[in-house]
């Protein structure tokens, strides 16, 4: 899809909103900032450093430790 396209296609999206979905969309592009973009960025790489380095533990042993922890 085409630059052109992608901002026509969200100027048909915005026109035709809900109150709720407008306000949804707005939120979205308020917050979506170089510096967040940053973080996010820099997160998603500790994390795969982390895992390269063996440093996480599965899915299964977290929920486990937790049910255990509060007795689930």
């Amino acid at each position: 899809m085409t630059v052109a396209a992608v901002k026509q296609r969200l100027h048909d999206i915005i026109e035709h909103a809900d109150s709720k979905k407008l306000k949804a969309i707005y939120t979205l592009l308020e917050n979506d900032s170089e510096e967040d973009n940053y973080a996010l960025n820099a997160s998603i790489q500790r994390g795969i450093e982390d895992l390269e380095k063996g440093l996480t533990r599965p899915h299964e042993e977290v929920m486990a430790g937790i049910r255990k922890h509060y007795k689930l």
